[in-house]
């Protein structure tokens, strides 16, 4: 039987013999791995900080410096506490010490 060159049936096969078989298998992994990947955001973002840091060396040093002082920040602010509690302490024993109505319960 044969398809007129102009009919849908005979452009419908055109086209499939005109498609590549699909690949399976390793080809196919290959092909997947080898075409261009897309930047996501995180990426993007991770790549423009690397730039940033390399072009500006005193960032890198503030980064540094903190990155070496760790903890201590916290442990600043816990012993603060710690001093403001015990003033606070003494003062209010001070202050009870000296009340008249106290003097026998301390």
């Amino acid at each position: 039987m044969q398809l007129d060159k102009n009919s849908k049936e005979a452009q419908k096969a055109a086209q499939r013999a005109a498609k590549p078989p699909p690949s399976s298998g390793l080809d196919a992994f290959l092909a997947e791995v080898e075409k261009k990947k897309k930047v996501n955001v995180l990426d993007k973002s991770k790549a423009d900080w690397q730039q940033m840091k390399a072009g500006d060396a005193t960032l890198e040093e503030e980064l540094e410096a903190h990155r070496r002082s760790g903890g201590q920040y916290l442990d600043k602010q816990d012993f603060l506490k710690r001093a403001e509690l015990r003033e606070y302490e003494k003062e209010r024993d001070k202050r009870l010490a000296s009340d008249v109505r106290n003097r026998g319960r301390l």
